[in-house]
C-alpha cells in the first residue's frame, strides 16, 4: 500500500512537466492524498478521496477551490474525476469527466453558475483578444488533447470582449448556443462601454478550435462607439475616436479581416489622417483636399477688381 502526501503542490508545474499539450492547461495548488493498491499486480488500485486545488484554473482562468475526488480505471485505463468548485463570487460549479492519457483523450461535462469566462478566450482567439464575464448552464469539453471540441447552451452575463482592430469593448448578457464546430448567437443586444447599444448576429466555425472563420452582423447601432485609437497607440497615420449610427458586417479568419460598414457618424466623433506632406496624399486617391477658406478668399477676391496675377505678384513682394 502506498499513500502520497501532497503538501501545496503547482498543478502547473506537473502539467508541463508532463507535456500533455497545450490544450490542457489545468493549475492550482493541490493538497491531500493519493493512495494505491496492489500497485504490482495486474490490477493496480489508484485513488484520491479528497484533493483540495487552491486557485483551480482551465486555460489560466482561476476558478476558485477545487474540492476534487478521481480513481484509476485499469480496465479501461481511465481516470475519473469529480469537482465541486467553490468560486471567489461564492457559488458552485460541478465538474465531473475522465482523462484517458495513454490515447490523451478527455471527456468534461460542466455544470456551471456564473462562473467566470475567461477560460473561453483560447476558443475565442479569431475575433478577441480579451474574455471577462460570467457564464451560466451546461456544456461539455471533450476531444484529445491537440483536437477539442465544445457543446451546450450556456448564459452569459456581463461578458465582454476587446476587439484589437479597433481598441473597443463590447459587453453581452445573452444566450449562446455551442455546437460541434460552431459558436452561435442571434439578435444579441451588445453594449459599448457608455451603454449605447446594438443587435448582433453571427456565428464562429472551426475545426477542432483550428482554422477559425467568424462572421457578424451588427445592426440597429445608434450612436455607439466604433473605434478608439490614440495618436501613439497606432503605427498607421490615422487615429481618432468614432461614434456611428447604422450597420456592419465583419467576416474573415484571423490576421484577414473584411468590413462592410453602413454607417453616419454621430456627435463628438473626432478622426485624424495624418499627411506629412502634399504629396503624399497622391497614394490615397479616396481623399479629396479643400480649402476651407476658400469661400471667405472668393469673396473677398469678388470685391477687388485688380487681375489675381496682380494680386499674386503684390502677395510675392510683401
Amino acid at each position: 500500500r502506498l499513500e502520497v502526501v501532497l503538501d501545496h503542490i503547482d498543478l502547473d508545474y506537473v502539467f508541463e512537466t508532463l507535456a500533455l499539450s497545450d490544450a490542457v492547461k489545468f493549475g492550482g495548488i493541490a493538497t491531500g492524498r493519493i493512495f494505491g493498491e496492489s500497485l504490482l499486480s495486474k490490477d493496480p488500485i489508484l485513488y484520491t478521496p479528497r484533493l483540495l486545488v487552491d486557485g483551480l484554473s482551465y486555460n489560466n482562468c482561476n476558478f476558485g477551490l477545487g474540492d476534487i475526488h478521481s480513481w484509476w480505471d485499469n480496465n479501461t485505463k481511465t481516470i475519473t474525476i469529480g469537482a465541486d468548485i467553490t468560486q471567489n463570487n461564492g457559488k458552485h460549479s460541478i465538474i465531473t469527466g475522465t482523462i484517458m492519457p495513454l490515447s490523451e483523450e478527455l471527456d468534461f461535462n460542466f455544470s456551471a453558475d456564473e462562473a467566470p469566462s475567461a477560460f473561453m478566450l483560447p476558443f475565442m482567439s479569431a475575433f478577441t483578444s480579451k474574455v471577462d464575464g460570467l457564464i451560466s448552464g451546461d456544456a461539455r469539453l471533450f476531444g484529445t488533447f491537440k483536437d477539442l471540441d465544445l457543446i451546450g447552451d450556456i448564459y452569459v452575463k456581463d461578458l465582454s470582449m476587446k476587439l484589437d482592430f479597433t481598441n473597443t469593448v463590447y459587453t453581452v448578457s445573452d444566450s449562446v448556443h455551442i455546437t460541434p464546430g460552431i459558436i452561435s448567437f442571434k439578435d444579441v443586444e451588445i453594449r459599448d462601454r457608455y451603454g449605447n447599444c446594438g443587435k448582433l448576429t453571427g456565428e464562429v466555425t472551426h475545426r477542432y478550435f483550428h482554422d477559425p472563420t467568424f462572421k457578424f452582423n451588427i445592426t440597429d447601432v445608434r450612436d455607439m462607439l466604433v473605434y478608439d485609437v490614440g495618436e501613439h497607440d497606432t503605427e498607421d497615420p490615422w487615429y481618432g475616436r468614432i461614434y456611428g449610427s447604422g450597420s456592419a458586417a465583419v467576416k474573415g479568419v484571423p490576421g484577414k479581416i473584411d468590413i462592410g460598414v453602413n454607417m453616419r457618424t454621430a456627435a463628438k466623433s473626432t478622426f485624424t489622417f495624418v499627411l506629412s506632406d502634399a504629396e503624399q496624399s497622391v497614394e490615397y486617391d479616396f481623399i479629396t483636399l479643400r480649402d476651407r477658406d476658400k469661400g471667405k478668399k472668393d469673396s473677398i477676391a469678388a470685391l477687388d477688381p485688380t487681375p489675381l496675377i496682380v494680386r499674386q505678384l503684390r502677395e510675392r513682394i510683401k
